[in-house]
């Protein structure tokens, strides 16, 4: 997860501010819909339904299985001392030949072999849960042409599996935007990060229910608010953190689930408070690039 620093610490906004605050955001971000409908009707339904009351430090271990589009994505490059290592985020499969993740995990978008995409994935050390992982190699890495490194704009990429994937229990695809989240309302973050800024992803893929922020240049300058959504827990202080990039933020419209972001940039791996919030990708708005690539 890259971390960014933000525009300075300051104050959460009081009920009747963020309200105010809301309305504004809504008028300036005018491309943003939310009575835009839902494409299909096969998407964003688990077989296995995810639990979403049950709490631990940092968010909960999810139900396994129960967000069957999360992918995990290892790219193997060099290092320190010519030593072989490994980047790793998160993705979404959005059907059974393409994932969306960050363009800022793609290590080289011009060497595909080295990267594999990992389905129906829970626990990575439980070697009997490993009948049920479907191991993809990659044919392509399509990369935003807008994507900006410095600035951290248009942070979105595209896999084109080699073989495709099988939809079953464990395997199955997200829905593309729907309607926007509206702020306020609660989005869940999902993957194997850490728990803290310099610590190590987790063995298990978690979820955590965070809002909506609106209004979110108070803490960062840069955001634009079309094409990014600012994410957080102002009591509980859940957040993305290392390992999470890539990642999705989830919404659920009527019985499907909806990838509403993709996991960007932070400030710190918490948002208590008058932290900053988590940046993602505002996926809704890149709805016509995306189904250019995977309808083709």
């Amino acid at each position: 997860m890259f971390k960014f620093t933000s525009t300075g610490n300051k104050s959460w906004m009081d009920e009747f501010d963020e309200y105010a605050d809301d309305l504004a955001y809504s008028k300036r971000a005018s491309g943003i819909s939310y009575t835009r409908q839902i494409d299909s009707s096969t998407c964003g339904r688990p077989i296995i339904a995810p639990k979403l009351t049950e709490r631990i430090y940092g968010g909960s271990e999810a139900i396994p299985h129960s967000w069957p589009w999360q992918i995990f994505y290892q790219e193997e490059k060099t290092c320190a001392n010519n030593k072989k290592c490994y980047g790793v985020c998160g993705g979404t499969l959005l059907n059974s030949r393409y994932v969306l993740t960050a363009a800022h995990c793609i290590n080289n978008k011009t060497n595909p072999g080295a990267i594999t995409v990992v389905a129906g994935l829970h626990n990575k050390e439980l070697v009997s849960e490993s009948v049920r992982r479907h191991f993809l190699p990659v044919r392509a890495v399509i990369v935003h042409p807008g994507w900006n490194p410095g600035k951290l704009e248009n942070d979105l990429a595209i896999l084109r599996l080699a073989t495709p994937a099988t939809f079953n229990t464990y395997v199955q695809p997200a829905c593309l935007p729907g309607p926007d989240p509206r702020p306020g309302s609660t989005v869940y973050l999902i993957g194997w990060g850490s728990e803290m800024l310099n610590g190590q992803p987790h063995h298990v893929l978690k979820q955590a229910p965070v809002q909506v922020i609106g209004n979110c240049e108070k803490y960062w300058q840069q955001i634009n608010n079309e094409q990014q959504i600012c994410l957080g827990h102002r009591t509980a202080g859940f957040s993305a953190c290392k390992g999470d990039s890539g990642g999705s933020a989830m919404q659920k419209h009527g019985s499907q689930w909806v990838i509403e972001g993709v996991a960007s940039y932070v400030s710190d791996c918490k948002t208590e408070k008058d932290l900053p919030p988590n940046v993602y990708v505002r996926v809704s708005a890149y709805l016509p690039w995306i189904k250019s690539i995977i309808n083709s």
